[in-house]
């Protein structure tokens, strides 16, 4: 029997109401003022990242439950430290996986982001993240413990391939209809999003992820 599998998207929410996504099961608002980290209950999507992340993953996994920690409000962007609650939610919600989109490149809070990682990995969740973003690092998905995730334009949905210890997959967003996948959305971000259908997918049927974590 396949185990329900849930998902955090830490993106700029997810729309519950787009054909190719269908049901969230939950979600969380995050802003930082001033430093200081605040929720609320407005995980919707305003931008269509977040969904175009979601209904990637759910064209592997369709059963998978959805979870949005919108982190993006009026632009792909983030503090720090909305990106490491969203670890600390995954964790504190039992998640199995946690889809990172995103990166950040301020090697200045590395210790933060290890501590998090090490935190969402002891209760469970495993995290797939941009191994780097503009040719640079990227934090966490350079770190020990994270599934790492490269971009290829070239790969089809499905199709992935390793280069030492990062997994490459397709760069473009699930189709939408007759729309040119140069139009959606595309990058390693959504390569990210094809790494975490296919792990949802495999833990459905009870297929550990063995070593691929850095």
């Amino acid at each position: 029997m396949n185990r329900k599998i849930r998902v955090g998207v830490a993106d700029s929410g997810i729309n519950p109401n787009h054909r190719h996504v269908g049901e969230v099961a939950g979600g969380v608002g995050v802003v930082v003022t001033d430093g200081r980290v605040a929720t609320d209950d407005d995980w919707l999507d305003q931008l269509g990242h977040g969904t175009a992340v979601a209904a990637t993953i759910r064209g592997h996994a369709p059963a998978v439950e959805l979870y949005s920690i919108r982190i993006f409000r009026r632009r792909l962007e983030a503090q720090v430290d909305a990106l490491l609650f969203a670890l600390e939610w995954a964790a504190s919600n039992e998640l199995d996986l946690l889809n990172l989109s995103l990166g950040c490149a301020d090697e200045d809070r590395r210790d933060a982001f290890v501590s998090a990682v090490a935190d969402a990995s002891s209760a469970g969740v495993v995290v797939i993240a941009a191994h780097e973003l503009s040719g640079k690092p990227s934090l966490p998905g350079s770190l020990p413990g994270v599934i790492a995730v490269g971009a290829d334009p070239e790969l089809g949905s499905g199709q992935l391939r390793f280069e030492d210890d990062v997994i490459v997959s397709s760069s473009w967003a699930r189709q939408l209809g007759e729309l040119p996948k140069e139009r959606n959305f595309h990058g390693v971000s959504l390569a990210v999003a094809h790494v975490t259908g296919v792990a949802a997918g495999l833990l459905s049927r009870g297929v550990s992820l063995g070593d691929r974590r850095r």
